[in-house]
């Protein structure tokens, strides 16, 4: 008995899971370039027990219109499966590039707060800051009080501001809801750049920014949990953190 699109479907779902955690995106959505940009090791399974499955039918062009028509990530599978069965092989993936840190402080100065604030949803919330000028700067904070808040580097890591240091500059808070700082910075970068741009960069914080700060934070609550032992330094074997994707 033939294999059905169910199979097809229940073979990814563990590899689907995988990258919806880990890139805030769902799955169907990514192309298979930007899986390999993500994790090239899942990706490369994910591969390979696709064309297992289409293999194993005897008739692979009908599989896949079945795929197309019924999968649950038909979005994503249909168009694979119907070029594999037609031609051997999958599309050739073209190597996405990563975004420079001149590019995350220049280009994306406001894009990548923005972001950020999405990826990481109620662990970070967005601040701004204007000048007499009205010109803008933008933060993705992970604590605040009267004094200042830390926020993520374009690394990253995490940076401490404060807003006297603001004040110097020349900038004060603006004070508002999160919805309506949100609109702000959103209208800031409005129409600045394609959904491409914007989803590399979004897949780019998620594999790399977002894991970097939550180690840090990690590190930072663990400091401060055994600082209360005399000899908490001294201890071997410290557990460390997970990261979520390589």
């Amino acid at each position: 008995m033939d294999v059905s699109f169910f199979e097809l479907d229940e073979a990814v779902a563990d590899i689907a899971k995988y990258f919806e955690r880990g890139t805030s995106f769902s799955f169907e959505q990514l192309s298979l370039a930007e899986m390999y940009y993500v994790d090239s090791k899942q990706a490369s399974i994910f591969e390979q027990r696709v064309k297992h499955i289409i293999n194993s039918h005897s008739s692979p062009s009908d599989f896949a219109r079945d795929v197309n028509r019924n999968s649950k990530y038909k979005k994503l599978l249909g168009p694979l499966a119907l070029q594999y069965s037609q031609n051997g092989r999958f599309p050739p993936v073209t190597r996405l590039p990563k975004p420079s840190s001149e590019s995350l402080s220049r280009r994306y100065r406001n894009l990548t707060p923005f972001l950020l604030s999405r990826v990481m949803g109620k662990n970070v919330s967005l601040i701004g800051a204007t000048s007499s000028s009205d010109e803008k700067m933008w933060f993705a904070a992970s604590r605040i009080d009267n004094k200042g808040f830390d926020c993520i580097g374009y690394k990253g890591e995490k940076r401490t501001i404060s807003f006297s240091s603001l004040n110097q500059m020349g900038y004060s808070q603006i004070a508002n809801s999160q919805s309506n700082l949100k609109k702000m910075c959103m209208d800031e970068f409005s129409g600045a750049f394609q959904v491409k741009e914007i989803r590399l960069l979004g897949l780019y914080i998620s594999k790399e920014m977002k894991p970097t700060f939550e180690r840090s934070e990690f590190g930072e609550r663990l400091d401060e949990f055994l600082s209360i032992f005399p000899d908490a330094r001294s201890i071997k074997n410290t557990p460390q953190p997970t990261r979520g994707m390589k």
